[in-house]
């Protein structure tokens, strides 16, 4: 039996085409040098981890003694919109709950700012022109006693001075009157008198005893209050400063308009009665020719119709039942209203505001309206969209002033 053919091995040259040359493998590179700031990602996302249990404990520490305040905050939140509840869900049900919980209450925090501003101008006279506005009050936190509160901080000064006397006396009348209405149950403002009430104690006094002392004789008055030495204590420093003194207080111890002096001679308004008169007050005047048509009519009409809604919803103002007590420890601050008083250009009205400013600055103090965020009290949210809508129809009367005066509102 013969014996089968032996076939040649299937070598490195038999396996290559003729005429092509072996591949030459490439030389190893060198090893590059290694970044001490930039890790590969494995170690990077080692590290994260690493530090992520630091975090959360970090979280958890600003977060444990501070519960019931955010708390109260993530309430407005779920109530407003602003937060889902589902997000709330997967935060607590999450890895880093602390870091979830921290974040959504710092997302209904930044929240708060743009739907103020919103209210306010939903609630003025013109919506369509309004300037470009921001709330005059910003937003901070702050807690004494444990406890967390959000308080209402002035970023300025906005004094109101409008000008009524060209008004017939009855409406000007009922203006005063419904801005008395807005700061009492909306807005943090305050009349310019009340702060000049304090101020011109000792004024009054020295000018009740030189009017007693020469009633109708100037030149008397000047050398009585140069003798009695008066001089140091008002800066007189020569009769023209004495009678430009004389001026503003006489202005406010008896002005001259009349409809200011028919709203000066009537109570503060209290309870619901002042609503009631205002809306029949303008289902009369509806029909009056000219008036119904007036800016201020319009803005008395929309003004009255907020405030009836805002009684009907919050019988008691919704931030009495959030109201700290003024004794705020270490921190200098005076009441949020003062710093947007409402007056109507009488004469006394800038030098008595520029004299009180001055000295609340030299003390270095903040006007402020604190509120205590309590989970167990839905007041929050409303005693903010009261003051929206309170904002609101300030704007407003600011729009309405200067429609009246043919002026452009900037």
């Amino acid at each position: 039996m013969s014996e089968p053919p032996v076939r040649p091995a299937r070598t490195a040259a038999r396996r290559r085409p003729a005429g092509r040359a072996p591949a030459r493998r490439p030389a190893p590179a060198a090893p590059a040098a290694v970044d001490p700031f930039r890790l590969p990602k494995t170690a990077r996302d080692l590290t994260g981890r690493a530090l992520a249990g630091l975090r959360e404990r970090g979280y958890g520490a600003w977060l444990d003694p501070r519960r019931p305040g955010v708390a109260a905050v993530l309430r407005l939140g779920l109530a407003r919109g602003w937060v889902a509840a589902g997000d709330v869900d997967a935060a607590f049900g999450g890895p880093a709950p602390n870091e979830a919980l921290y974040r959504l209450f710092g997302a209904t925090l930044s929240a708060i700012p743009a739907w103020v501003e919103a209210l306010a101008r939903q609630n003025a006279l013109d919506p369509e022109r309004m300037p470009d506005w921001r709330p005059f009050a910003g937003i901070d936190l702050a807690e004494w006693d444990g406890e967390l509160h959000l308080v209402l901080v002035s970023r300025a000064l906005w004094v109101h001075a409008f000008d009524l006397d060209g008004l017939p006396p009855a409406l000007a009348v009922a203006v005063a009157q419904t801005l008395d209405l807005v700061a009492r149950d909306l807005a943090p403002c305050c009349r310019a008198r009340d702060l000049a009430g304090s101020w011109y104690d000792d004024a009054l006094d020295a000018y009740e005893a030189l009017l007693a002392r020469a009633p109708d004789d100037p030149a008397e008055r000047w050398t009585a209050a140069a003798t009695d030495d008066w001089a140091d204590g008002f800066d007189w420093e020569d009769r023209a400063a004495f009678e430009a003194w004389w001026e503003r207080v006489g202005a406010y111890r008896a002005p001259a308009p009349r409809w200011l002096r028919r709203w000066l001679a009537r109570p503060r308004p209290r309870g619901p009665a002042p609503l009631r008169r205002a809306l029949r007050r303008l289902w009369r005047w509806r029909r009056a020719p000219g008036l119904s048509r007036a800016p201020w009519f319009r803005w008395l009409r929309r003004a009255t119709l907020a405030l009836r809604r805002a009684e009907r919803r919050w019988p008691r103002p919704p931030w009495a039942a959030l109201a700290v007590e003024e004794d705020w420890g270490e921190m200098e601050r005076e009441p949020l209203e003062c710093a947007q008083p409402i007056g109507f250009g009488e004469p006394w009205e800038a030098d008595l505001l520029e004299s009180f400013y001055e000295n609340v600055a030299c003390f270095g103090c903040d006007f402020a309206r604190a509120w205590r965020c309590d989970p167990d009290n839905p007041a929050l949210g409303d005693a903010l969209e009261a003051f929206a809508v309170g904002q609101g129809l300030l704007i407003g009367a600011c729009q309405a002033d200067a429609l009246a005066r043919g002026a452009p509102f900037v």
